[in-house]
């Protein structure tokens, strides 16, 4: 697994009250944003002591082996993408972060092939200079996902085209977006056990 993920992709965000303010401006559908599972996970790290260890952390990944024991061992197929199995992932990363906020996740998944040795960087830049949809697929996939969220295809376009807002302007944990701040060094000394004798 690579680090590098969470640092190229996104600012590190507490998803709790951000995800339940963002639901209840723009979800039009039941509130199933999972608010309280985030407050549960940070009791048990809190109070029970509930330890979290990044085990895939830990593993040789080779993406290109574990896509052949998949296909010879399960009869697994690949779509030719990564998450090309989901037409809302795929559109959500490869048409919306692109477009609305400048995030080609390719550039975090290729960097961490790079490292891993799994991909020269030649391949990988090469690979960023092809388009992520081919001519025709994108508009069935718009209007898939404004079907999926509510939206008719103007309300889409509006949101499209105005300008991103960043994370801070909804409402958050913020103390635990900073990694200096003590609440948060406090509950990542729990879950990591680094204060433990």
């Amino acid at each position: 697994m690579c680090g590098l993920l969470g640092v190229i992709s996104y600012k590190k965000i507490s998803p709790d009250k951000w995800l339940s303010a963002c639901s209840a401006q723009y979800y039009r559908g039941p509130d199933d944003s999972g608010e309280w599972e985030g407050r549960i996970e940070q009791w048990n790290i809190a109070l029970h002591r509930v330890r979290f260890i990044p085990v895939l952390n830990y593993l040789d990944y080779d993406r290109n082996a574990a896509k052949k024991e998949l296909e010879s061992g399960y009869g697994w197929r690949d779509y030719g993408r990564k998450h090309g199995e989901s037409t809302f992932t795929r559109f959500f990363q490869e048409y919306y972060l692109p477009v609305k906020f400048g995030i080609d996740k390719r550039r975090a998944h290729f960097s961490c092939q790079v490292l891993a040795g799994h991909k020269s960087r030649e391949d990988a830049l090469e690979e960023m200079t092809k388009p992520l949809w081919a001519p025709g697929e994108l508009e069935p996939a718009i209007d898939f996902a404004c079907r999926k969220l509510g939206f008719s295809a103007s309300e889409w376009n509006t949101i499209m085209k105005a300008a991103p807002l960043p994370h801070s302007h909804y409402p958050t944990d913020w103390a635990f977006q900073k990694n200096s701040h003590p609440m948060y060094q406090y509950f990542r000394r729990m879950a990591t056990g680094r204060n433990r004798s």
